[in-house]
């Protein structure tokens, strides 16, 4: 049996469980936005060691933990539904501990793990690890300085010309530094430069701008690379950030990686403790690849929607032959 454990209205999720039924794989789509206030879980061992029991109540059906053979975790909602209690300490203990509860649960199992446990996702989401790493197996990376000193980024600004570009240091996308951090990519303007102090208050990201042919969605899948090239420079909006989606006027086309770059972004995912990874890269107007980031939890499913890219299809095959 495969759990894939995400928001029941994600599409890639339903498209992966639809496929895994398909081929008569037995599947279970698991939201655990009702954990701990409508579903239970079960997990029993004796002094002696003996496991008696491991199992999880979801929406009335007995799930036994024991016969999964391997997890998709495909961006699943927060647990911790508690109706009716409004203070907020308690709400956040009950939050916390549902999540590190199921998380050590399904953790404990000995199965195939997608894109891998839990904790090493959260670890592969550090960017500066991600930097060193890549440079490490030969990738060009941008320039790059971590800061929260003033005088360092007016420094590293001068140094680029301007031509810089900001982002959050953090995972979330949120950012109240106003122009100095946002959760994209975004070009400093002289005018943003009288809001320098506030880098002090937060570590951001500064990074040369590198100019783009266009940018590369690479979705690693196992030891199988799907590159999908995003035509962003075709519309202003997407110019600096192809985050910013404009799709309707963003082509997106199959990208012919050339062997050695994809040898190279299997190597970086399986050196994170991944089987699966979305990368960005920047193809320069000169032909050379540079590495952006990596997120270990990534979408594809609109990359799928708009090449054909078989994405899902090489999911399911990994979940079913852990290949």
């Amino acid at each position: 049996m495969i759990l894939i454990i995400s928001g029941s209205t994600d599409d890639a999720a339903v498209a992966v469980h639809a496929e895994l039924r398909l081929g008569g794989h037995a599947s279970i789509l698991l939201d655990v936005d009702r954990f701990p206030a409508r579903d239970r879980i079960r997990y029993a061992r004796a002094s002696n060691g003996q496991l008696h029991q491991r199992s999880f109540w979801y929406d009335g059906t007995l799930i036994d933990l024991q016969q999964v053979s391997a997890i998709l975790w495909r961006r699943p909602s927060k647990a911790g539904d508690v109706p009716g209690v409004d203070d907020p300490r308690v709400r956040q203990y009950v939050e916390t501990a549902s999540e590190e509860v199921l998380e050590g649960l399904l953790a404990d199992l000995d199965c195939l793990q997608v894109p891998a446990r839990r904790h090493l996702v959260r670890q592969a989401y550090a960017k500066i690890p991600q930097l060193g790493l890549a440079a490490k197996l030969g990738f060009t990376v941008p320039a790059t300085l971590v800061t929260n000193d003033p005088a360092a980024f007016l420094d590293f600004y001068r140094e680029h010309g301007g031509r810089v570009i900001t982002k959050t240091a953090s995972v979330k996308t949120e950012s109240w530094l106003g122009p100095m951090g946002t959760g994209y990519a975004r070009l400093v303007r002289p005018r943003d430069l009288v809001h320098v102090q506030d880098v002090q208050l937060c570590p951001i990201i500064v990074q040369r701008y590198v100019e783009k042919a266009v940018e590369i969605r690479a979705t690693v899948v196992g030891s199988d690379v799907f590159a999908a090239e995003i035509h962003s420079q075709a519309t202003r909006r997407t110019r600096v950030d192809w985050r910013r989606y404009d799709r309707h006027t963003t082509p997106h086309e199959v990208h012919g990686l050339p062997a050695e770059t994809a040898r190279m972004l299997v190597a970086l995912v399986q050196a994170m403790g991944l089987v699966y990874g979305a990368i960005d890269l920047i193809l320069t107007p000169e032909g050379e690849y540079v590495f952006v980031e990596v997120n270990p939890n990534g979408q594809y499913w609109w990359i799928e929607r708009l090449t054909g890219l078989p994405i899902t299809k090489r999911i399911v095959r990994l979940l079913v032959d852990g290949v």
